[in-house]
């Protein structure tokens, strides 16, 4: 492109009226003089080699010496501690996880007991609460003349699905110290038992956040045995009497009673002789753990379906006495 241009500039200073003339500087009709730089109409003009255009390199700019070149950064030291007081301190936290209910259900009463509210223990590995807690925290109006059974929140009820509905085979108020409650998983709160208890699985109910405990009553004339391999309800209205008079009450001749020893064949403890035993009345009352009604002694004991008291033939009772009133656990324990 640069060559054509030359070309044309060379053209039109050819076509310059006078631009013919070497020997005159200017021309006779006044054309111009082509001055000292031009030799004549022949002659190239001078034109700007191709080279590269002068960079300045990236260099910093120079300042003035009166402007700083490092300005130091004041970082504070002391920031104010003083928060006002309707902002709160407090990191917030995960929710309680024992912030939930177990309902405890008694007769047509239902009462949803908040287990946050109650004391935890550490069972083994296990931070729990204990059931007899849970139960004593809805207050029934009785304790001991029932057994216990658990529904899950999922509606799974060991005593109908998986113990054929025998009462006899659930908890009684005595052995709830010996369950608690402990989270499973972050879901599920479930149920455990001592070992000791032989309780089978299906009582480890799981769900029992949201679940329910059943308070399920026993009838005037049941009475709980266990011990030997046994556990189960006797309805001693069922047994055979024999007419009994109590040494302390002879004014009142003789009562129709169930020898206690008949109680045990009915329900099939095992081993029966080998064991010591504990009443328990419907209030909870009982002898000392270590004053326990030896199996010598209770063959001269018995039971009235009147009223489940228990009394004892003349020359078998102790001081402190065996005596109980209105029994509903007959305890059977290895010595």
């Amino acid at each position: 492109m640069r060559h054509w241009l030359i070309l044309v500039a060379m053209v039109a200073g050819l076509a310059l009226p006078g631009c013919g003339d070497d020997d005159n500087t200017t021309s006779d009709d006044g054309g111009i003089d082509p001055g000292p730089d031009m030799e004549g109409a022949d002659a190239e003009p001078d034109v700007a080699p191709d080279v590269e255009p002068d960079v300045e390199p990236d260099v910093e700019p120079d300042l003035p010496a009166d402007v700083p070149t490092d300005v130091p950064v004041d970082v504070p030291t002391d920031v104010p501690t003083d928060v006002p007081a309707d902002v709160p301190t407090d990191t917030p936290t995960d929710a309680d996880p024992w912030d939930v209910v177990v309902n405890v259900e008694f007769g047509t009463t239902i009462t949803p007991v908040n287990l946050a509210s109650l004391p935890r223990t550490v069972i083994g590995t296990d931070e729990g609460v204990l059931l007899s807690d849970v139960v004593d925290a809805a207050a029934p109006t009785t304790l001991w003349p029932n057994t216990y059974d658990f529904i899950g929140s999922d509606g799974f009820d060991p005593l109908v699905e998986r113990l054929g509905n025998d009462r006899g085979r659930l908890p009684f108020y005595g052995e709830l110290p010996l369950g608690y409650l402990y989270w499973d998983t972050a879901t599920s709160l479930r149920i455990n038992w001592d070992a000791t208890l032989g309780f089978p699985a299906s009582l480890r109910v799981s769900g029992m956040n949201g679940g329910t405990i059943r308070l399920m009553a026993m009838t005037a004339t049941e009475l709980l045995v266990r011990g030997g391999g046994a556990r189960v309800l006797v309805d001693i209205a069922t047994l055979t009497t024999v007419d009994f008079t109590d040494p302390r009450h002879p004014e009142l001749g003789p009562q129709p009673m169930v020898p206690l020893t008949s109680v045990l064949a009915a329900a099939a403890v095992t081993g029966a002789d080998a064991l010591e035993y504990q009443l328990f009345g419907s209030d909870g009352h009982t002898y000392a753990d270590d004053h326990l009604l030896p199996y010598a002694n209770l063959t001269h004991a018995y039971i009235k379906p009147a009223d489940r008291g228990v009394v004892l033939e003349d020359g078998f009772d102790s001081t402190p006495s065996w005596r109980n009133r209105d029994t509903v656990v007959l305890l059977g324990l290895a010595p």
